[in-house]
């Protein structure tokens, strides 16, 4: 026996590690593999859901930007893609679905004049406002000096935009409404798109020509929950001036 022995036999190098170590590599896995598992249940149970919501928000936002031409008038029955898209399908939520914004204004004989977002006491809204032409048609044997009367039938959308996770209209109810506006007697008519006011962020205007006499049909927030429609200047005045 060697000097300064103990007397016990040497560990040896290739011994099998101990259990501490295997079971502290197996519990390591176990979670890796749990989380993995929860994140794969995750993205299928809400992703599609959440996908969906990121495409409706990505056009939200085009909404929100949109401008019309404002030397052009919208087509008969016209809506930017941006709306069509933002209001028309229904939309997955965890625990049910739930259709587009309702009361839009959408129809056949209904053409988009405004679509912007607006504001007012520093809360965002979706301002959408349709109108339908009313015209009377002169007839033949009517004297030249008979014109076709036009009137607008306005109908407007304010609401608050959706975010991920309330829906369109979610924190107000959102409110539809509308008014006719009397234009008056003319061979000619045209009510171009609307513009956002520049400066006052919570306005917009929509300019109209009656036999290429010039106006304009001013929207404004009264609050952030209601809108209001006027004529301020222009040929239409004369038959709008109890506003």
């Amino acid at each position: 026996m060697e000097s300064g022995s103990t007397g016990q036999p040497k560990p040896l190098d290739y011994a099998p590690a101990s259990d501490r170590r295997r079971w502290g590599r197996a519990l390591r896995r176990f979670i890796l593999a749990t989380v993995v598992l929860l994140i794969l249940l995750a993205v299928r149970r809400w992703g599609p859901t959440y996908w969906e919501r990121a495409q409706l928000l990505y056009w939200q936002h085009r909404c929100a930007i949109y401008v019309g031409d404002p030397q052009q008038e919208p087509a008969l029955g016209f809506s930017p893609n941006c709306w069509r898209e933002y209001t028309n399908g229904p939309v997955r939520e965890p625990g049910g679905r739930y259709d587009g914004a309702e009361g839009t204004g959408d129809g056949p004989s209904n053409s988009m004049y405004f679509l912007h977002e607006r504001s007012k006491d520093g809360m965002s809204r979706i301002v959408a406002v349709h109108a339908q032409r009313l015209s009377t048609t002169r007839l033949p044997t009517d004297p030249p000096d008979v014109l076709p009367v036009h009137e607008m039938a306005f109908d407007y959308n304010v609401a608050g935009p959706m975010s991920w996770i309330t829906r369109y209209g979610e924190d107000t109810g959102g409110t539809s409404s509308g008014r006719n506006i009397y234009l008056g007697p003319a061979r000619v008519a045209k009510v171009f798109h609307g513009q956002p006011d520049p400066v006052d962020p919570s306005r917009f205007t929509i300019r109209y020509e009656l036999d290429g006499k010039s106006g304009v049909i001013e929207g404004w927030l009264e609050t952030p929950d209601s809108l209001r429609l006027r004529v301020r200047d222009g040929p239409a005045k004369e038959f709008n001036l109890d506003e």
